[in-house]
């Protein structure tokens, strides 16, 4: 286990910072805590750790010179401020200095949860032979970008890290591009190609590239465009584009793209990175197509977003929920906005109707397992629709088939646990761990842990030590190995814990277990 030193001159944050955190599923212990950063150092000299959080203001030396001399100690030391101090100074210098966060008081629990993972992982990747600093750049750069995206970054704290990080947030003109690998009849191979991606969007985009290039938590690629003129960013786009196909193309990766309206402010990006999500699905509707431009679906002119956003909930819910009426009649109010409209705009106006039908099928079950040929088939023929009434059948039998699809998927595993339950049954007898595995699928340690507790109702850690201690009961009844090596081989580390986990949880120790099935 990673080792964690905490250093806050308030009792009570230690106790909090002690209890509320589930240490043991980051696969880190708290070895030491001090009311002074004095101590702390005392305490590295003779026990080193892997991880400092600290407070800012402390008797006897303060957090930041704490971080300096503990660096001069173990210069791979990973370090998170926690400060009821929010000067701009205070976060350059810490950040500067290469630490993991600066959170502020009170704690969010949520974000200090976020900030250890990340931490985890970054302590995974320092046992590689890897530049450290360019890890710690990437890694923050990445989660900045990715909050921008989702909007779950409060402005202050945008442009405190865009400062840093030189991310222009006062461009003229954004444009959001993702890029998704499709068609893989290995849903594993994700991961792989993704990255791939990454590095060919990289390599084409730079150095003339203005803007931001990252991979986000679903193993899609973002772009986010700026430049001087709405024209130059279309045409630009565009061209690089058609560059990273004909690249992936070589390399056996099939790409589509979803590029959102031109958006004038950085503040609005988050929502057009949301619609080119939503468009990501339109290479079912018209498989001969590589990219879809949002601005060709959406004229706010025509209809009211907000009243066909809350359509599109409504309908999804009645599709996840198994009610073929409900939905028909969703989709029946949703095609009456349009249908005073001509043909190719009605056309249009429906299709995010349908790409909510579509997500919806997907979702209900194994990202691996793909839609069946028939159903791809169904959706394909939208391109081809040419009336009014053939759109309305065909918007009919289409919603008529997803509720079947997707009683038929429902209950399945997200392909993350999927793979993860797996790997942890075969290849328990490895260090396995949350943020390896986390890092190997390109997600953040936080994701794919809530998404297994979500679709396991177990902790990782907790399932994973429940796997090793059910095969150590097989070696103790089976086999006249010594403790020591039983522990070696479904592997724990450590003999003392593996016997006080083993108590914990079946009430006896392995010795008492193996003499009960002896004596019977």
């Amino acid at each position: 286990m990673y080792k964690v030193l905490i250093a806050d001159d308030e009792p009570l944050v230690i106790h909090g910072l002690s209890k509320q955190i589930d240490w043991e599923s980051l696969n880190m212990e708290i070895t030491g805590t001090a009311t002074n950063g004095q101590d702390i150092l005392s305490m590295l000299a003779h026990n080193p750790a892997h991880l400092l959080i600290t407070d800012i203001c402390m008797p006897r030396m303060d957090g930041l010179t704490l971080i300096s001399r503990a660096k001069l100690i173990n210069p791979s030391l990973r370090c998170i401020i926690i400060s009821a101090f929010n000067e701009f100074e205070y976060v350059k210098k810490a950040l500067q200095m290469g630490v993991e966060n600066y959170l502020l008081k009170p704690i969010n629990q949520s974000e200090l949860f976020d900030t250890l993972s990340k931490t985890l992982e970054n302590l995974v990747h320092d046992q590689m032979v890897v530049s450290v600093e360019s890890l710690d750049i990437l890694a923050f750069r990445t989660n900045i970008l990715d909050r921008w995206v989702n909007g779950t970054i409060q402005d202050f704290e945008l442009f405190e890290r865009a400062d840093l990080l030189q991310i222009n947030l006062s461009a003229p003109d954004y444009t959001v591009c993702v890029l998704d690998v499709i068609h893989l009849k290995q849903m594993e191979l994700k991961y792989k190609f993704s990255s791939l991606l990454f590095e060919i969007c990289r390599d084409i985009l730079c150095p003339s590239f203005s803007g931001e290039c990252f991979i986000d938590a679903s193993s899609r690629v973002v772009i986010i465009w700026h430049g001087e003129s709405r024209g130059l960013i279309q045409d630009e786009l565009g061209s690089y584009l058609f560059k990273i196909f004909e690249e992936a193309n070589s390399k056996g990766i099939k790409v589509f793209s979803a590029v959102s309206p031109i958006i004038n402010t950085f503040a609005s990006v988050s929502s057009g990175y949301a619609s080119a999500i939503a468009f990501l699905d339109y290479h079912f509707v018209d498989p001969a197509a590589t990219t879809v431009f949002c601005k060709d679906f959406l004229d706010p002119q025509c209809v009211s977003l907000a009243e066909t956003h809350t359509i599109l909930m409504q309908f999804t819910e009645a599709l996840k929920e198994g009610k073929l009426q409900q939905a028909q009649l969703i989709a029946e109010k949703y095609f009456l906005i349009y249908s005073g409209y001509p043909f190719p705009e009605m056309r249009s106006g429906i299709l995010p109707l349908v790409l909510s039908l579509i997500r919806a099928m997907i979702e209900s079950g194994r990202l691996s397992d793909p839609l069946s040929a028939e159903v791809t088939k169904q959706l394909s023929n939208f391109a081809r629709i040419d009336s009014t009434d053939s759109l309305e059948k065909w918007l009919s039998r289409t919603i008529d088939d997803s509720i079947h699809v997707i009683r038929e998927r429902k209950g399945a595993l997200h392909i993350l646990v999927h793979l993860t339950l797996e790997l942890v049954n075969n290849k328990y007898d490895t260090e396995l761990s949350l943020k390896t595995l986390a890092t190997s699928f390109n997600v953040s340690s936080a994701y794919l842990g809530q998404l297994f507790k979500e679709e396991t109702d177990k902790y990782f850690n907790d399932y994973l030590m429940q796997v090793r201690l059910q095969a150590s009961r097989v070696l103790l009844l089976e086999s006249n190995l010594k403790i020591g090596e039983i522990v070696r081989r479904i592997g724990i580390p450590n003999q003392s814990y593996f016997n006080r986990v083993f108590k914990k949880m079946y009430g006896i120790s392995p010795m008492e277990f193996r003499r009960q099935d002896l004596n019977k």
